[in-house]
């Protein structure tokens, strides 16, 4: 059967195949296969790894318990003398207060477990480790010679038995197809048993078609299978019944038969989908995040990728390495990086009052965790907190392992749109390139704002001085200069009214929306700032300062500016008033559906002060042009206002703390370090240029951002540029650190090679590499 763990495991199947069973009297005892299951199973919960349940001190897992004294100085083992061995005795012992195990422990071993142990003893009590941490050792396949010695066994054992097998022997011999049969082979007859006859067309292709793909075979796939098999009958030297007969027409299908249909179930893509099931439970694959409301992700990419590697056959080492470290190969491919979604399956913690950090150390001990049981067969949980009892693990192995997972480049945060970074972006080449583009314009945006930073800061006692020129060292007001409107015209039937002193009225008709444009000769050099005032007058609703009826409120959606014909951009600086729900800064947002309202305060007069990162008004003869909108209907439109301006230094326009009124009053050379960058801090933050430079990078990202949201995205692997430091969590507490460690793998396994990078490539090749003894026989087992 084809399967890609078998590609690396197959002589390691081939080895482990020959399980213990009754064996010949002559035959040399096994420690790891006969003895220590014996010891595990009924002698080490009094003398094993648990100190605290060891009783008499004396531990028999371990070769220098076993091989050493008892407390009365009695040897417990003493290789090739049965009468001078405690164990031994104890073990033959009739005496309840002597025997082992002790009757109260519900333990007793076999008339055939004790005949182990003596022969054992006798043959030198060859010690052995645990057969699980030594390297797999290709077994020599049972021929004919082997299986007459167990039939003649059974002979002995049971007069007749032996003889009734020794008839069948010549077509048992035909039996085997491949080495693993002559292991089955030799165990059946070590049990006195024989092969079962193959079954029928009509079972063999169900069982065939469930095992490898999940799915009952078809009634047409089912009549196809029998007809094909009647039509090839066996040829000579076929495969035998336990009786003896060759199978043939009537009985199991022919070999050229089953040959082809698993050539069939093989390369159909119904073969990937079943056999991955186990490989996703080890994986523990979702595609939602276990927490909270469950919501979805994309991690079927790497499901499908899992499902493409079973297709394709691919070998068991390189399916191995792409999961756990595809991100490090050299160029990695799309799929190689997909790939490392194994180690991404693990829940995501995206509530609210989470710790961020320790969602991320959750994490990394959930891939050492699940490294350790899907290819090591250890349960790495318990050393989290303290040594292994029962494996040979320590806690600061635990820690050095976790370090090849320590610095992933992520934040323990679902910071990617429902996702957690890393995560890979599979968008079609125009998406990329669309991609691509908001990205170098969100560097360019944020090199940008970096830079005018950098400016500002430099020019700050320039900024400083401006402030203060002309002055006493107090901060002065800034002063404002009315705009005396040239024209002044309303799109929907309103009159608008110029006064002398640039107030513009407006009256008689009174629409449900409006624009109004009002043009002002360009007669000041040099504009910083504006300044709106909405006015009160007896003629209006409730004295105003809009035309609403029912209050005398207005909604102004968006307030613009041309110079020359030129747009200007204008930022809002502060309103003395907002209603709720409609803040000054939505005068300048593009949408005609929000906007600066003033219900709560009307009957009074109002000011919104504006200002813009271009330059207003510099030189020549030139014409402003306003619009204001008053799209919210309703009939929301202005009654009465005036325009200004002033060329002061914008900083003056907001309301300054007193606090940054004294720093700027005091000598620069007296201020101390903070008190620079707190100045620094608020010249950033009242800067128009630099405010609108940062809504630019910001807007920018967010762009980018919703680009890559609607691209595909999955979760994947890579590394941090700077590595993270690795420590022994104490208790396993995110937050408390114990000694500082290296990356590095379990002492009681095979080192990584000397020159090995502390890299998870490094890692991934080490457990697949032959010297391993755990790798192959956990997959194989699985």
């Amino acid at each position: 059967m084809r399967f890609p763990f078998l590609k690396t495991t197959l002589p390691v199947l081939v080895a482990l195949a020959a399980s213990p069973g009754v064996r010949a009297a002559e035959e040399k005892v096994d420690f790891n296969r006969d003895i220590q299951p014996i010891l595990s199973e009924n002698c080490y919960h009094c003398h094993g790894p648990d100190e605290a349940a060891r009783k008499a001190k004396l531990r028999l897992d371990k070769k220098g318990g076993a091989l050493g004294k008892n407390e009365d100085g009695l040897p417990i083992v003493t290789p090739g003398k049965v009468a001078e061995s405690e164990l031994i005795t104890r073990i033959l012992s009739t005496d309840r207060d002597e025997v082992m195990p002790t009757p109260k422990s519900n333990r007793k071993l076999t008339e055939a477990q004790k005949k182990l142990l003596q022969r054992w003893v006798e043959q030198g009590a060859e010690w052995a480790e645990h057969w699980a941490f030594v390297a797999p050792r290709r077994a020599a396949v049972p021929g004919i010679a082997d299986r007459g010695l167990r039939i003649a066994d059974w002979e002995k054992r049971e007069p007749g038995r032996g003889a009734e097998l020794g008839k069948q022997q010549a077509a048992l011999e035909a039996w085997p197809r491949n080495p693993i049969d002559h292991f089955v082979l030799d165990r059946l007859l070590a049990e006195g048993l024989t092969p079962s006859p193959e079954a029928e067309p009509e079972k063999l292709i169900r069982r065939m078609t469930l095992d490898l793909t999940g799915l009952p075979p078809t009634p047409e796939e089912v009549s196809a299978f029998g007809a094909e098999s009647i039509r090839d009958p066996q040829p000579s030297g076929a495969r035998q019944t336990a009786e003896g007969g060759p199978q043939g027409v009537g009985g199991a299908p022919s070999q050229s038969a089953i040959r082809n249909l698993s050539d069939r179930l093989l390369a159909s893509p119904r073969y990937g989908e079943r056999m991955v099931w186990e490989w996703l439970d080890a994986a523990r694959y979702a595609d939602t995040n276990g927490y909270q409301g469950d919501p979805t992700r994309a991690m079927w990419y790497w499901r499908d990728w899992a499902i493409d590697a079973l297709n394709r056959n691919m070998p068991f080492d390189q399916f191995t390495i792409e999961q756990l470290a595809g991100d490090l190969l050299p160029t990695p491919t799309q799929p190689q990086l997909i790939a490392t979604g194994f180690h991404r399956n693990h829940m995501l913690n995206g509530e609210g009052g989470r710790i961020a950090e320790e969602t991320r150390v959750e994490d990394v001990m959930d891939r050492v965790e699940t490294t350790g049981t899907v290819w090591l067969g250890l349960t790495f949980n318990c050393c989290r907190c303290h040594d292994h009892k029962f494996d040979a693990l320590t806690q600061r192995e635990y820690y050095q392992l976790s370090a090849y997972f320590n610095s992933i480049d992520e934040t323990g945060a679902n910071d990617a749109g429902g996702l957690a970074n890393p995560v890979l972006s599979l968008s079609a080449p125009e998406q990329q390139a669309k991609i691509a583009t908001l990205k170098a314009a969100e560097e360019q945006a944020k090199k940008d704002t970096d830079a005018l930073e950098k400016t500002l800061r430099a020019e700050l006692p320039q900024w400083e001085q401006s402030l203060l020129a002309g002055t006493d060292g107090k901060l002065p007001e800034p002063k404002w200069t009315p705009l005396i409107p040239a024209e002044a015209n309303a799109e929907q039937g309103t009159t608008l009214t110029k006064a002398a002193d640039g107030t513009v009225i407006a009256s008689g008709l009174s629409p449900l929306k409006d624009e109004y444009v009002v043009a002002y000769p360009g007669t000041i050099a040099g504009i910083t700032a504006l300044r709106l005032e909405v006015l009160t007058d007896d003629a209006l609703p409730k004295r105003g300062p809009g035309r609403a009826p029912e209050n005398g409120n207005f909604v102004l959606t968006e307030l613009s500016l041309q110079d020359y014909g030129k747009p200007i951009a204008l930022t809002a600086v502060s309103a003395d008033y907002e209603q709720g729900g409609l803040p000054a800064t939505k005068v300048f947002d593009g949408d005609q559906k929000t906007g600066w309202a003033v219900d709560g305060a009307t009957g009074k007069p109002h000011t919104l002060l504006f200002t813009s990162g271009d330059s207003i008004g510099v030189g020549g003869e030139h014409t402003l042009a306003f619009r204001l909108s008053f799209q919210f209907g309703r009939q929301h439109t202005l009654g009465k206002f005036r325009l200004s301006a002033t060329t002061d230094n914008p900083a003056l326009l907001r309301p300054m703390p007193e606090k940054i009124r004294a720093l700027l009053t005091k000598p620069a050379a007296s201020r101390s370090q903070p008190e620079h960058d707190e100045l620094a801090k608020y010249r950033l933050d009242t800067d128009a240029r630099f405010s609108a430079a940062k809504t630019k990078r910001d807007d920018a990202k967010k762009a980018r951002e919703a680009a890559e949201k609607e691209s595909p995205r999955t979760m994947v692997m890579r590394e941090r540029a700077k590595p993270r430091d690795t420590f022994i969590l104490v208790k396993g507490a995110y937050d408390k650190f114990g000694d500082k460690v290296a990356h590095g793998t379990p002492a009681v396994l095979p080192p990584l090679p000397a020159d090995a990078p502390p890299s998870r490539l490094a890692l991934a090749r080490w457990l697949v590499s032959p010297e391993h003894p755990l790798t192959a026989r956990v997959t194989v087992n699985r």
